[in-house]
């Protein structure tokens, strides 16, 4: 009985052993895969393999003069001897490689898991693509996660990677391990859902060129690539850099809304100025109606301001322009009574970039003046809308949240309801407009921030323009960047 407890056991190990290398030996590769990939499907037949095989997850890259694809993965099942312990066959995963365009006869196999069992694939946000679906541009896909549990040994395992396209296309490059000079830095790991692939601006050396557009080149951490544009605000020196958190509102004098961005865990770390304040403390943990360092905005009792971000790309070493980024920008301190923010992209419709699972902005809008009534189609006390108002966007216009004592939520002239697509995952939270509003009537501890982004078209390297417009209650803040 022990000599059968032994060699049970050590069965058991075996396979353990076994299906642990396997995930080490899929991780290496599923990885840099995904970062490759500039286009992603799921049909069942293979791209580059046989009619016999079952294709789990397709990818393609490095695209030629033509138009085609030279590269092309396949992740496969197929029958194989397994670790089954007496029982059925398992399945191999195997990952082939075509070098030369999809192909039935692949340039090379690997057998990356000896006993993948019944392996799923999933991804951010989860609509992205269906089962059975065919070639999609990875633009737009944050996200690419394969998870197994391996029979022999019961063994579960989890591969992700996020797309990011090869520079031999001009392509945005994927992340490295090798940092950049700060200039377009990342928050700290795991404090938010795209922490390791959204970089924020510093606006360190920004120094506000009267009545001229400032040029900008920074670097982009943990990456070759850099982010350029050239920036200019109105009136001049109203906004200046800021620190993220742009203030802590728990301990200065019981104010009971604070800074959501940085705070509470939420993309907290990032180096540098990453925020351009109309009122910049020289401490986040400050509140105070002094104006530091000398800075007097030239808008102190109504601080209205537009800062417009124009040839905006993301470019290589030698400054070949790039595609396969998103650009993102969104609120840095804290919308509150008569407050708001409206983003205007020239080039590009907003989609709705969610703060986690569970929530797209939190609390972070919001005015209760907008009934369903009052905007018809919208929800109840949502300050997130459409803008078809003129751009920039002035008080009157705005109504409650611009111009003090009103009572009024924004005329249905200047704005619209969000449509479904800007709450769906499947549809990328997509606004359908160039032009999204932020706005409240009350104080609020917050529980989100608003952040928005504006895909580049796929294959594109034509440069963005985003106007940003901000009416501080007492001031306001954003930031601004790129999602690799």
């Amino acid at each position: 009985m022990a000599l059968l407890a032994v060699f049970g056991l050590q069965n058991q190990t075996i396979n353990r052993i076994g299906d642990s290398n396997d995930a080490l030996t899929s991780a290496s590769y599923f990885n840099k895969d995904v970062q490759s990939a500039q286009e992603i499907e799921t049909l069942a037949l293979p791209a580059c393999g046989t009619s016999s095989q079952t294709q789990l997850l397709g990818m393609q890259w490095a695209q030629d003069a033509n138009g085609n694809y030279d590269t092309v993965v396949s992740y496969v099942l197929t029958n194989g001897n397994g670790f089954g312990s007496g029982k059925s066959p398992s399945k191999y995963l195997v990952r082939q490689i075509c070098t030369s365009g999809a192909s039935t006869t692949p340039t090379s196999t690997f057998v990356v898991s000896h006993d993948a069992g019944s392996p799923t694939v999933t991804f951010n946000p989860t609509s992205f693509l269906g089962a059975n679906a065919a070639w999609q541009s990875t633009q737009g896909l944050y996200g690419v996660t394969l998870t197994t549990t391996e029979p022999g040994s019961s063994y579960t395992y989890s591969l992700s990677g996020v797309p990011s396209a090869s520079t031999s296309t001009g392509q945005v490059s994927p992340i490295t391990t090798t940092p950049n000079p700060a200039g377009c830095n990342l928050a700290s790991p795991g404090s938010g859902t795209y922490a390791n692939v959204l970089c924020f601006a510093d606006f360190t050396s920004f120094t506000d060129p009267s009545g001229t557009c400032q040029q900008m080149k920074l670097s982009i951490a943990n990456s070759p690539d850099y982010l350029q544009f050239c920036i200019i605000e109105t009136p001049t020196n109203s906004a200046a850099p800021q620190q993220i958190p742009t203030y802590y509102g728990a301990v200065d004098g019981g104010y009971d809304s604070e800074a959501f961005l940085g705070n509470n865990g939420f993309y907290t770390g990032v180096s540098g100025l990453p925020a351009l304040s109309q009122r910049p403390q020289t401490s986040a943990t400050l509140d105070t109606p002094t104006w530091p360092n000398g800075f007097t905005p030239t808008n102190n009792t109504n601080p209205l301001t537009t800062i417009t971000f124009s040839n905006i790309q993301v470019v290589n070493a030698v400054g070949e322009p790039a595609t396969g980024w998103t650009l993102v920008t969104g609120d840095a301190e804290s919308t509150d009574t008569n407050g708001w923010l409206e983003f205007q992209n020239a080039n590009v419709q907003w989609n709705i970039l969610p703060n986690s699972s569970t929530s797209l902005w939190g609390n972070s809008c919001y005015d209760s003046l907008n009934t369903p009534a009052a905007i018809p189609g919208n929800t109840a006390n949502n300050g997130v809308l459409n803008w078809i108002g003129p751009t920039p966007p002035t008080p009157a216009e705005v109504g409650m949240s611009g111009s003090s004592g009103t009572g009024q939520p924004p005329s249905t002239q200047y704005v619209q309801a969000l449509p479904a697509s800007a709450y769906s995952s499947g549809s990328n939270y997509a606004t359908g407009s160039n032009g999204v509003l932020c706005q409240a009537n009350v104080s609020l501890n917050k529980t989100g921030s608003l952040m928005v982004a504006a895909p580049e078209p796929s294959g594109s390297t034509a440069p963005q323009t985003v106007t940003v417009t901000l009416q501080g209650e007492s001031y306001q803040a954003i930031f601004f960047g790129v999602l690799l």
